[in-house]
């Protein structure tokens, strides 16, 4: 076929070939949706790069920062071998802080269920809401307790503003879930975090925590917007002290009756002494129990 025969076919199928409203439409929609989804990418992208300019990988003056847990640490590498066999230092110091969180209970014969987050951390979420199914069989027994991970922009300052490693949001979102602990208990703190949890991208809104608080029934003006405005930042403060004081840098570490329990990081979960099924976490809270068999819940049961 002669070069010029070619352009005359191709002349005459693209004169045949007349595509309809339905088509151009859904052409242009799938272009449009194609563009979003690359300049999404790219934004995210720049973002975290910017956080991890900002948060670690230039701080000169804090080279163990937190942050470089989560972006300089490999997938997959150990954590830090005190971790593995040493207990949660929950000091006399800390106990007025620790009463607060205390959940159900609060005795010495209630088992303490310790989480170790970041409220917009994937890997946080997952491993809040995996042991949700596990805690709210074990309630009677079991109170858990919610520290958050961050750091001080000045690393000798406390009193220096807090940096959240998924930025002002996940502050504000570690914030409102500290309130309903100190407010409604850490029963109720578990359940909001559930809440939010199933809308990530608007955790630290106050429409989300607005809504998450009325499904629970409880009230988020004035009692939570109260406590964020007045006594938030003290709360976050004291948390994030404790959770450097425990030296805790992963998000999510999860301690179970003073012990490290288990890490959920990049995805999977690691150094889990006594496995990581709902079964084996069960089974650990239930064997930690002090108190009177009789009061077991059914899940401690064993056929």
């Amino acid at each position: 076929m002669s070069y010029k025969s070619l352009l005359t076919a191709t002349g005459e199928v693209a004169h045949r070939w007349r595509p309809t409203t339905k088509q151009l439409i859904t052409g242009a929609c799938l272009v449009f949706c194609l563009t979003y989804l690359i300049l999404s990418v790219n934004q995210d992208r720049d973002r975290w790069d910017a956080a991890r300019r900002r948060l670690g990988k230039d701080d000169r003056h804090d080279r163990t920062s937190f942050w470089s847990s989560f972006v300089d640490r490999p997938r997959g590498t150990p954590p830090p071998a005190h971790l593995n066999d040493t207990r949660l230092r929950l000091l006399s110091q800390k106990e007025a802080y620790s009463a607060g969180l205390q959940g159900s209970g609060g005795d010495n014969t209630t088992v303490a269920v310790d989480f170790f987050v970041m409220s917009k951390c994937p890997d946080a979420i997952f491993c809040e809401n995996y042991l949700h199914r596990v805690l709210e069989t074990l309630r009677p027994i079991a109170r858990t307790r919610f520290h958050y991970i961050a750091r001080f922009e000045s690393p000798d300052d406390p009193a220096s503003p807090v940096r959240c490693m998924h930025g002002p949001d996940e502050c504000k979102g570690n914030v409102q879930q500290l309130c309903v602990a100190d407010r409604y208990g850490a029963d109720k703190a578990y359940d909001f975090i559930y809440c939010q949890n199933h809308a990530v991208r608007r955790i630290g809104t106050e429409r989300l925590a607005a809504s998450c608080a009325k499904s629970l029934g409880m009230g988020y003006m004035p009692e939570l917007t109260d406590c964020v405005k007045h006594d938030g930042d003290d709360l976050l403060r004291r948390s994030i002290h404790f959770s450097q004081e425990s030296e805790v840098s992963q998000s999510c570490t999860v301690y179970v009756d003073q012990k490290l329990r288990c890490i959920y990081e990049s995805g999977s979960w690691q150094t889990c002494p006594g496995g990581h099924a709902e079964d084996d976490f069960v089974r650990t809270i239930c064997d930690a129990y002090r108190g009177d068999p009789e009061q077991y819940p059914a899940a401690c049961k064993k056929p």
